[in-house]
């Protein structure tokens, strides 16, 4: 492996993510450029057998920037789309954020408030057929 090359690729992607956490609002184009360099770097240790070398802990530290970038990424792009597009192998992690992407706290107690409101509901059909049971035998009586 040329470690040139490979400098190169991890000089593009770490300037990729940095131009992406600097920016106010994410563009696509800072977007893309972030996919395609790591595709790059991607390209390259498949290509060449790599060293151990510091250039791969580089590469783990920068996919580790951009994991915590998903969320801000996924909300600003649609990648769905842009995977139909590009067409990129399955191993390419990269290009399906969505996945890395906690799941929204909100949904997390989805199940208690829908056993919640079937409790209500139920007790309150049985307090209502209690009490109109009473108003009917109430006008009985009299």
């Amino acid at each position: 492996m040329t470690a040139s090359k490979l400098d190169q690729a991890l000089a593009a992607y770490r300037s990729a993510i940095d131009s992406l956490k600097s920016s106010q609002k994410l563009d696509p184009a800072s977007v893309l450029a972030v996919l395609k360099a790591r595709d790059d770097i991607a390209r390259i240790l498949s290509d060449d057998r790599p060293d151990p070398t510091a250039g791969l802990l580089v590469v783990i530290e920068l996919d580790n920037q951009l994991r915590k970038l998903a969320g801000a990424i996924t909300q600003a792009i649609k990648l769905a789309d842009w995977r139909a597009s590009f067409q990129p192998p399955p191993e390419a992690w990269w290009w399906s954020l969505e996945s890395v992407v906690p799941p929204e706290p909100v949904g997390r107690f989805d199940w208690l408030w829908s056993a919640l409101t079937v409790l209500f509901l139920t007790a309150s059909l049985s307090l209502m057929a209690e009490i109109s049971k009473r108003f009917l035998m109430e006008g009985q009586i009299g």
